[in-house]
């Protein structure tokens, strides 16, 4: 069962603000471009209160063959003794703004 954590406005092409919502940990993130020239680098760094927690990258689903955004969140006060908890960004439901997502855990 998909589980809703938070949510996310996109406010630039890879730019997105919002709130994340878990037992362990609860505070407003935000999601900025990631500079690299790696080849595997992620598109975009997670940030809450200025401290990297994870990273995020454009997908396209196997089976419905979409893009969305999956979520790697990485820092133990967020992961509670996980290494890595992973999410996607899917449509807020009730919401009729497309820039609005859900963060919804894998």
């Amino acid at each position: 069962m998909a589980s809703e954590v938070g949510y996310v406005e996109q406010t630039g092409e890879k730019n997105f603000r919002g709130v994340l919502k878990l037992l362990t940990y609860q505070g407003e993130i935000e999601f900025v471009p990631c500079i690299s020239e790696r080849e595997n680098a992620p598109e975009m760094l997670v940030y809450s209160r200025g401290v990297e927690i994870g990273s995020a990258s454009r997908r396209i689903g196997k089976s419905s063959g979409k893009e969305h955004v999956s979520i790697a969140l990485k820092h133990p006060q967020i992961t509670n003794g996980r290494p890595v908890l992973f999410a996607n960004l899917g449509k807020k439901p009730d919401q009729d703004d497309d820039r609005v997502f859900s963060i919804i855990m894998n």
